[in-house]
């Protein structure tokens, strides 16, 4: 079983994705967790100085993601998925569905067939609690910055929305529980 946790940053999916291992393992199954960018890949770390607006431009920032997330696919989570085992992801495509348009790219809908999550969890939050959470980081990220407008902020939130629910269309097995304020 592949499960995938969405939503902006802060929303709450490292702590979400901790209450999921605990469920899920009561299974009986292996749990094995992973985030993208996948920082065990040379491209997980130029992603992340890209997102602190250190490096690159849009288009090579979508290359840079989508050699992660094959890499991901192919060396991670296929194979544990093939050995029984119940992946648990923070993040995957669908965030690169909602981040193209903020950063000024048509959205692509950069994912293969085989790699639907069976459920997407979607953290939804209000935008005064984006902004108590914010307060307490040191380093934002620009699009941290620009999600201080509120206007932007429920934009980017709807495009989550939006996104999942291209992906349900897409692959009708695909099952996603929208998850308000957590934790």
């Amino acid at each position: 079983m592949y499960v995938v946790a969405e939503g902006m940053d802060l929303a709450g999916k490292s702590l979400f994705i901790k209450s999921l291992v605990k469920l899920y393992a009561k299974t009986g199954k292996e749990i094995l967790t992973v985030s993208e960018p996948f920082m065990g890949h040379p491209s997980g770390q130029k992603i992340r100085d890209f997102l602190s607006a250190k490096s690159t431009n849009s288009c090579e920032l979508y290359r840079l993601y989508k050699e992660n997330r094959d890499y991901l696919w192919n060396a991670i989570i296929r194979p544990a998925l093939e050995s029984g085992k119940i992946v648990i992801s923070d993040r995957n495509f669908i965030s690169s569905m909602v981040y193209q348009e903020t950063m000024g790219m048509m959205p692509v809908l950069n994912h293969n067939n085989h790699n639907h999550p069976d459920v997407v969890y979607l953290l939804q939050i209000s935008h005064p609690t984006y902004i108590g959470r914010l307060k307490k980081k040191k380093n934002l990220e620009v699009i941290e910055k620009e999600f201080q407008n509120p206007e932007k902020f429920e934009h980017h939130q709807r495009r989550y929305r939006e996104a999942c629910s291209l992906l349900q269309r897409l692959s009708p097995k695909t099952l996603v529980i929208p998850v308000g304020e957590p934790l």
